[in-house]
């Protein structure tokens, strides 16, 4: 009988503990957890599909801070936004790529992965 009861005691024991894992998981990769402005969390909450890998980055460029947008899906041809300190969208310059931009550019974090 003890021994019936250990067992039941232990798979109880497992499952919360697989729960409160699941949860800690779950919360620690909320879009609310983001440390970026309003205006960018405002535009990751509008993913739904990450099928083609959509990611937000922040950088420094030109003594600024900016986001850069964009994704990394093979397949995929989106693309590349760039968002000041504030999370404004801006343009660059005409004949200024992503590819300029990153060899100018200091990464700083990873800001968000759609995943």
């Amino acid at each position: 009988m003890l021994k019936i009861l250990k067992s039941k005691l232990n798979a109880i024991l497992k499952a919360c503990l697989s729960f409160v894992i699941s949860i800690v998981f779950f919360y620690s990769c909320s879009k609310d957890k983001i440390d970026a402005p309003d205006a960018i969390k405002a535009l990751i909450a509008k993913y739904t599909n990450c099928e083609c890998e959509p990611f937000i980055d922040e950088y420094t460029w030109r003594r600024e801070i900016v986001y850069l947008s964009a994704c990394g899906g093979a397949l995929c041809n989106c693309k590349t936004l760039y968002y000041d300190k504030d999370g404004t969208e801006f343009q660059m310059d005409s004949g200024y790529t992503p590819d300029n931009f990153r060899q100018e550019a200091t990464l700083l974090k990873h800001t968000w992965t759609c995943k």
